[in-house]
Parts: C-alpha cells; sequence; structure tokens
C-alpha cells in the first residue's frame, strides 16, 4: 500500500545559528566584514533596518544586540531557503521585515476578546518571498532589490508601533508572505518559516 501525499501544498524550514560567532565577526577587520556582509545578504528595505541597528550598537557600545538580530536574520533567511525547496533563489529574493501586528481572536483565549487582546497582541516579523530573479548577474538586473507590493500582503491593520511596509520602487505582485518565527536563547538564534 502506498501511503497518501501530506494533502497540503506546505514547505517548513529550520535554521539555526550561533550568536557568539556572529558577535566575532561583526569586529573583524576593523568593520570591514559587517558592510560586506550586509551587502551580500541583505537587499535594500533590510539594509536600511540593518543600518539603524547598527546605529543604536554604536551608541549603546555593546554588539551583542546587533548579533543577536544579525543571527535571527541570518537563520530566517536560512530557513525561507528550506522552506521554498525547490525554486532557486538568491539572499536578495527573500526580505525578513520587522513586523506586522497580530490581532487576537477569542478562540485563542478563555475569556472575551478584549481581555485576550491586551495580553496576546505582538508584532510578528514575516519573510516575503520574492520570485527567483532572471537575469544571474545581480548588476544587470535593475530589480534584484524589489519588495512585494503592499496590495499583495494581509489586510492587518497598522499600528504606532511598527507600520507595514511602505511602498517603494520595483514593487514585485507576484511576491509572497511567509509565516516566521525567529527565537533567541542563550548562544543560539534559531527561526521556522512556513511557506507554500
Amino acid at each position: 500500500m502506498v501511503p497518501k501525499a501530506f494533502p497540503y501544498p506546505l514547505g517548513v524550514g529550520i535554521d539555526i545559528c550561533h550568536i557568539p560567532r556572529v558577535q566575532s565577526l561583526i569586529t573583524r577587520d576593523g568593520g570591514k566584514w559587517l558592510s560586506r556582509f550586509a551587502k551580500r545578504i541583505f537587499n535594500d528595505h533590510e539594509r536600511n533596518a540593518f543600518k539603524r541597528k547598527v546605529d543604536a550598537s554604536n551608541n549603546s557600545r555593546d554588539n551583542r544586540l546587533l548579533a543577536q538580530w544579525l543571527a535571527g536574520r541570518f537563520a530566517a533567511k536560512e530557513a525561507a531557503f528550506k522552506a521554498v525547496g525547490t525554486r532557486r533563489l538568491s539572499w536578495h529574493d527573500i526580505t525578513i521585515c520587522d513586523g506586522r501586528p497580530v490581532q487576537p481572536t477569542t478562540d485563542r483565549c478563555s475569556g472575551s476578546g478584549e481581555a485576550c487582546g491586551s495580553i496576546v497582541r505582538q508584532i510578528k516579523p514575516y519573510a516575503l518571498i520574492h520570485p527567483p530573479r532572471r537575469s544571474p548577474s545581480p548588476s544587470k538586473n535593475p530589480s534584484a532589490n524589489r519588495v512585494c507590493a503592499e496590495d499583495t500582503l494581509p489586510s492587518i491593520p497598522e499600528t504606532e508601533e511598527e507600520p507595514l511596509m511602505e511602498a517603494q520602487d520595483g514593487w514585485d505582485s507576484e511576491c509572497q508572505v511567509a509565516e516566521l518565527s525567529i527565537s533567541h536563547d542563550g548562544d543560539y538564534a534559531t527561526a521556522v518559516v512556513l511557506a507554500v
């Protein structure tokens, strides 16, 4: 008897990253490694968030938080590669976004929706999976750092804390939102991505 195939077209990816390794690489070569890493791994949208994190790290003189953030983002991209499986993606074809509001529902808790809402409401990161680029050379492809159109995102109200991604030139209407969870514990950052 042949077993039935999994009934849903879902892909799951998971990755783990050692935070002290990332922390040691932050100061390598006087910080030159960090800028090369950012250019290679992050697209334009992500580099803006990265610059804010670097500035905050420089102000506090503590690179542990920056290392945690970088390890989490790196693990998230690796997990996204695994979740989409056979698609040939580059680092710039996956955008890890800081977050969108998660609306609590009454079925998630035992009480009323109002009481639950004050407890469960959070800002949740997500991944945008862009279609693979056709050109193998990033320098010849003007859409290498494209970001998905907002109308392809789920309809979730904005909050003052973290607005949804703003419109940018070169948006791609064929991208996909993937569920993402990033966790940090001790010396490790992990990420899980669920995508179709």
